[in-house]
């Protein structure tokens, strides 16, 4: 009965075990918050594959869009420069028949 521990080393005991239970809980419990943290900020980074396929989808319809305006564009581009060479050209050539109808022929 010597080596047994009285009631009172009992009571320290047990006390000592719920005060280090009780560190380890709250310890376990922060832990526990940053790793919920930190996740969450790893799934915020992530997008649906439905939000993923819709943007994309949004995209490539602004693309072509783009592309048929500059088409477009283009073609208008092209338009205005045939008609402002053919006033020039047509100019040039109003000039040069009415120098031979009233210059005489071209005669000095």
């Amino acid at each position: 009965m010597a080596d047994d521990p009285s009631l009172w080393d009992l009571q320290r005991l047990i006390e000592r075990n719920h005060a280090d239970s009780r560190e380890d809980i709250l310890d376990l419990k922060a832990q526990m918050a940053r790793g919920h943290e930190q996740t969450d900020a790893r799934f915020k980074e992530y997008v649906l594959r439905e939000v993923f396929d819709a943007r994309e989808k949004s995209m490539l319809l602004r693309i072509g869009n783009l592309e048929e305006a500059a088409k477009t564009a283009k073609t208008q581009i092209r338009g205005a420069l045939m008609a402002s060479a053919g006033s020039v050209i047509a100019g040039i050539l109003i000039a040069i028949i009415l120098s031979v109808v009233l210059g005489g022929g071209g005669k000095p």
